[in-house]
Order: C-alpha cells, then sequence, then structure tokens
C-alpha cells in the first residue's frame, strides 16, 4: 500500500471510504484509519468520540486462495486480528462534519488515548477532554474549510505524535497480553499473575485500566480468534470445539455469534461476505452525523 501521503488526498463523502496504512511508525498502534466528510442539519452537532472494546476483525473471501481477513474492499489489519474501533467526530462547517476512524491495536490504544481506557470504552465522550495542548488548533484548521486537500497526512501526523508522547503500559500489563496472545488465552488469570509478578487483584484492574478489557475477556478473545481462523482455514466445528478448549459446538457457536456476529457454519462456508466486527455493539454518537 502506497504511503498515505502518496495517496490522493481527500476526504469521502461516504463512510465507505477506504482505510489508508498508517507511516511505519504508527503501525504497532494503528492498523488503519480514514477520514470523510458528512452532511448534517446542525453546525453545532458536538465534538464527541467514540471507543468500541477489542472485537475480532474479519472479511470472508469466497476464493479459497484468498481466504483472509479484510475490512471493506482495502487491505486490513492481520488476519483474523483484534482491534478497537475509535470513531471522533472533529468538528463543523458549513453544514458538513469532520469524521476520523481508526482502527487500533489493543496494545496502542492506551498510548494513543492517554488516559484509562476502562473509563472510556464503549462510550460516547467529549473531545475536549482527550485533546492535548495544541492539538485543538490543528482541528480548528482541519475543519475551518469542508472538503480541503491534505486532511489525511495531517490526521496521520496527529497520531503520530500522540503515540510519541502518550504513556507508556505497565510492564505487567505487557507481559500479560503477550502471554495470553501466546497461549491463545488458554491461562489461569491467577498463574499470569503470579508470572507477571503481582497479586491477580493488581493485575485485573491495571489490565483493564490500560487495556480496556479484562484479563479474562482478552483470554476468551485469543481464544475465539484462534477458533475463527481455524474455521475460515476450513476445520469443522467439531475439530475446532476440541482443539480450541470449547465444551461443546454450542459453545463454539455461541462464543462466534457473541464475538463476530457470524456462526460457525457460515465461518466455514466462506459464503457470508465480510464482517466488521466492530460495528458490533452501537458505536454511534450521540447524534450520529452519518445517519
Amino acid at each position: 500500500m502506497q504511503h498515505p501521503s502518496h495517496q490522493q488526498q481527500r476526504t469521502s463523502r461516504a463512510p465507505g471510504h477506504s482505510f489508508v496504512e498508517p507511516v511505519p511508525p504508527l503501525r504497532h498502534h494503528i492498523y488503519g484509519y480514514r477520514a470523510y466528510w458528512t452532511r448534517v442539519h446542525d453546525d453545532r452537532t458536538p465534538q464527541e468520540v467514540y471507543l468500541g472494546g477489542a472485537a475480532l476483525i474479519t472479511r470472508l473471501n469466497t476464493s479459497s486462495s484468498q481466504k483472509a481477513v479484510a475490512l471493506h474492499r482495502n487491505q486490513p489489519p492481520p488476519s483474523c486480528d483484534l482491534a478497537l474501533r475509535v470513531r471522533a467526530h472533529l468538528g463543523n462547517s458549513q453544514k458538513s462534519s469532520l469524521i476520523v476512524e481508526m482502527l487500533v491495536a489493543p496494545l496502542g490504544a492506551y498510548r494513543l488515548l492517554g488516559q484509562s481506557l476502562d473509563m472510556v470504552v464503549d462510550r460516547v465522550t467529549a473531545l475536549s477532554g482527550l485533546l492535548r495542548p495544541g492539538e485543538g488548533h490543528v482541528l480548528d484548521s482541519l475543519c475551518r474549510t469542508p472538503h480541503q486537500p491534505g486532511v489525511l497526512p495531517t490526521v496521520g501526523q496527529l497520531l503520530l505524535n500522540r503515540c510519541r508522547q502518550g504513556p507508556s503500559l505497565a510492564s505487567e500489563v505487557t507481559y500479560a497480553w503477550c502471554r495470553l496472545e501466546q497461549c491463545e488465552g488458554h491461562v489461569p488469570i491467577a498463574a499470569l499473575a503470579r508470572e507477571a509478578g503481582c497479586s491477580q487483584r493488581h493485575l485485573e484492574r491495571l489490565f483493564h485500566q490500560q487495556m480496556g478489557v479484562t484479563p479474562k475477556r482478552a483470554a476468551r478473545l485469543f481464544r475465539a480468534r484462534r477458533a475463527v481462523r481455524a474455521l475460515v482455514a476450513g476445520r469443522s466445528p467439531a475439530e475446532v470445539s476440541y482443539l480450541c478448549g470449547y465444551y461443546d459446538q454450542a459453545h463454539l457457536s455461541g462464543d462466534c455469534k457473541a464475538l463476530t456476529g457470524l456462526t460457525p457454519r457460515q465461518l466455514c462456508s466462506g459464503t457470508s461476505g465480510f464482517l466488521d466486527g466492530l460495528d458490533k455493539g452501537g458505536g454511534q454518537l450521540s447524534r450520529d452525523p452519518a445517519q
């Protein structure tokens, strides 16, 4: 994929505009982002940010040679991976609103947002409460003239600066997340805390603050990710239930449906089109300008 600065630097009037891949220093934190203008009836639409919790994102391609994860029609985050969806209404101008959406790596969300995620995940937050010094001026300049070129590189630079200046994850949290990923969720939380060198209560509190999910929820997501990848690769639900440690196929089906919106049969068949798991569970701003 081309560097964002080499792409057509204009925003779309529709949310279907493709995500762009961030510059290399950002790729460990953000999988992709997009910006677009949309018409609104009221210039007083509030500036808000919605941060969705960690979810599986996937698209099934009917071609057996391309059974991989994708989002809409451009190159996606890593196959069937976990991401957080951030949707920000940055401002209004002449009955238009500027919207920026991001797919954020779970390990990058705390650095990007700069505050405890357990206070903002699955909620709408006033943009003013997240801005750092100088960022308000940049956003005001962006929103002054609707549909001006250069929005994407400006947004990209803003995100890069935030990630460079943001807080780092605690070593216990980084260890716990990577360990859960390594064992695909199959490790008791008490044992995980001992390995991280802290109490279980301390780990659960710190993990929830900095990752936006509890360790138990993260373990469930990693196990479901393994299951989805196996189903997409063509393994049967019965085989996947056994391999991934589910009690039975009903348990597997319930987890798949809850976390991806698709049944194991749909995942196996590859005929269900695409799923943007980040759109599950709402994610609307209090006054969604896209509606």
